[in-house]
């Protein structure tokens, strides 16, 4: 998806949380600030965007977002428990009404976990309204990191607009 068209995503999800005099916050790992800078990139964030974290370390990741030891230890850090977490987080202890969260690999090997492989571009993203929360899990097949972490944020970005609208 080209930017022209991801702008407009984050100009209707902007207007939306806008409308209802509510905030957004967003928590990367993987992505490492380009969800919040795409956001940021649109006229008006300000107004509705409440923190954005890069929460690269586990301990970044458990002192900010207070994702617990044990989940980490038991479920790895590119884990859907850990992309939940970081939402709750963001509710929490941010007062976060909306939110995004992601946690995955960009590459350029696979990691072993506990004997499971998980594969280079494999991501996990959180998305959080006042009432549902869901993790989506999504696996990008381009080639270089860059590539893994723009599919990503435009992933992100879209399923984000989706599950808003629903």
């Amino acid at each position: 998806m080209n930017k022209t068209k991801i702008n407009l995503k984050i100009k209707e999800i902007g207007e939306f949380i806008n409308s209802k005099g509510l905030k957004l916050a967003i928590a990367e790992s993987c992505t490492g600030g380009l969800i919040s800078s795409y956001f940021t990139d649109v006229s008006g964030a300000s107004s509705y965007i409440e923190n954005c974290f890069v929460v690269y370390s586990e301990s970044a990741k458990n002192k900010i977002l207070g994702v617990k030891p044990e989940t980490l230890e038991e479920n790895g850090v590119i884990s859907e428990a850990v992309a939940l977490e970081m939402l709750e987080g963001l509710k929490e202890r941010h007062g976060a009404d909306y939110a995004i969260s992601t946690t995955g690999i960009l590459g350029p090997d696979d990691i072993l976990f506990k004997d499971k492989l998980l594969p280079k571009g494999l991501v996990f993203i959180g998305l959080m309204t006042p009432n549902k929360t869901t993790c989506i899990k999504y696996i990008s097949n381009y080639a270089s990191r860059e590539e893994v972490k723009v599919n990503i944020v435009c992933k992100a970005i879209q399923e984000f607009h989706n599950f808003i609208s629903k």
